[in-house]
C-alpha cells in the first residue's frame, strides 16, 4: 500500500492545483456570501495565500 501525500492527494504524480479548471460559464456569487460578514477573507490558490479586502469605501481588493 502507498501513502500518498497532501500535495499529491491521488498518488498520480499530479497536485491538486495541477488539474485543469473545468472550462464552462463562470459563476456569479454574492460578496456577502464569501465574506460572511468579515472585511477580509484569506484564499489558497497554487500554494499562495491571497487576501480579499473591502475598503472603507466599499470597494474589494485582492492582495498577495
Amino acid at each position: 500500500m502507498t501513502e500518498h501525500s497532501i500535495s499529491d492527494p491521488a498518488g498520480d504524480g499530479h497536485r491538486e492545483h495541477d488539474v485543469p479548471q473545468r472550462i464552462g460559464p463562470a459563476r456569479t456569487l454574492d460578496s456577502s456570501q464569501i465574506l460572511a460578514g468579515c472585511r477580509e477573507v484569506r484564499i489558497l490558490h497554487g500554494g499562495e495565500t491571497y487576501r480579499l479586502l473591502v475598503t472603507r469605501n466599499n470597494k474589494l481588493i485582492l492582495q498577495k
